[in-house]
């Protein structure tokens, strides 16, 4: 028997032990008291201790078998009892818990009911948002291409555009199993593609862009991998003013690295946090404390290592571990 199941017995019992412990006290009182019956209360009390034992014994084995198959059914899921010897105080319990269990499936079917319209109400909103982007866009091609005014504003909405698919990304990551497509990604072409998009901001800072021992070949997902790898462009350009960034690989880790203002040694553990945005974020405030909660949350899910080290005014160094290269379970 299990030792927590042995000490509960005996709590239950306790009342019917220590009334037998006191008629066998009793009894040798009795025996010892009145020397002329002293064999015959010995031997009742013999008799008397071999009956307490064995019956004890017979019902602490009734109360595990009954235990186990209380287990049994609980590990089952089954919240009915099948046990015509349960008591009135464990029918009520399985009621009860039948209730609850019903209770619980009721609040998870409003849950994925409330999830799923949310999600279809944002995806609408960003179709809808998307829609006057692209207006304006083409409303900023119509502008003077020599002039400074037009690649600010394509900045700007490209920035939009980057947070609203943010915003999507984050809402499917209670779903990200189920959208997985796993192939072979050359992460130069990736890297490159990435690139293409913040060409302009590397332009107009001025940023210098290094790219080193790219040519390596990671099965993963491309398009969540590259959501990780636009974060962490994105951030390296927003906060390096000057100088350069270099993405470069090295026996399986991908480095993003930038001589930015860096970040500060105590908001280092947490910028990985939900909603974090740091002393950073709180200057300048173009931080939504999203970005990098997201692209952790996703390497994990990817079965990628991501670590970030970095020095104030030295820059930032942002490491994805490629070897690691296991998806994690759903």
């Amino acid at each position: 028997m299990k030792p927590n199941f042995f000490l509960s017995w005996l709590r239950n019992r306790r009342w019917l032990l220590v009334s037998s412990l006191l008629q066998d006290g009793l009894l040798l009182v009795s025996a010892f008291a009145f020397p002329l019956y002293q064999d015959l209360a010995l031997y009742i009390l013999i008799l008397s201790l071999v009956l307490q034992v064995t019956l004890a014994g017979l019902d602490a084995w009734k109360e595990w078998r009954h235990t186990q198959r209380v287990e049994l059914q609980l590990t089952n899921h089954q919240h009915h009892l099948k046990d015509s010897n349960s008591t009135l105080a464990e029918q009520t319990i399985w009621q009860g818990l039948q209730e609850a269990h019903h209770q619980l499936l009721q609040a998870q079917q409003a849950y994925q009911a409330n999830y799923h319209e949310q999600l279809d109400y944002y995806t609408l909103w960003a179709h809808q948002v998307k829609t006057p982007l692209s207006a304006a866009q083409l409303l900023v091609e119509q502008l003077d291409p020599t002039g400074p005014l037009r690649p600010l504003l394509q900045q700007e909405l490209f920035k939009i555009s980057q947070y609203v698919d943010l915003v999507l990304h984050y809402l499917r990551m209670d779903t990200f199993h189920q959208d997985l497509q796993i192939e072979s990604v050359k992460i130069q072409d990736l890297v490159n593609q990435v690139v293409k998009k913040y060409a302009s901001f590397f332009i107009h800072k001025p940023l210098t862009l290094e790219l080193q021992g790219l040519d390596y070949v990671y099965v993963t997902d491309r398009k969540w991998l590259e959501l990780i790898l636009e974060q962490l462009l994105s951030n390296a350009i927003k906060y390096t003013p000057q100088g350069t960034i270099k993405i470069s690989i090295q026996e399986g880790i991908l480095t993003i690295a930038d001589t930015g203002i860096g970040i500060q040694a105590q908001d280092i553990p947490r910028v990985f946090e939900r909603g974090f945005t740091g002393f950073n974020g709180r200057v300048s405030q173009q931080s939504s404390g999203l970005g990098l909660y997201l692209c952790k949350a996703i390497a994990a899910n990817l079965g990628i290592g991501l670590n970030l080290q970095s020095q104030v005014g030295q820059g930032t160094q942002v490491q994805l571990d490629l070897n690691q290269a296991q998806l994690a379970q759903d």
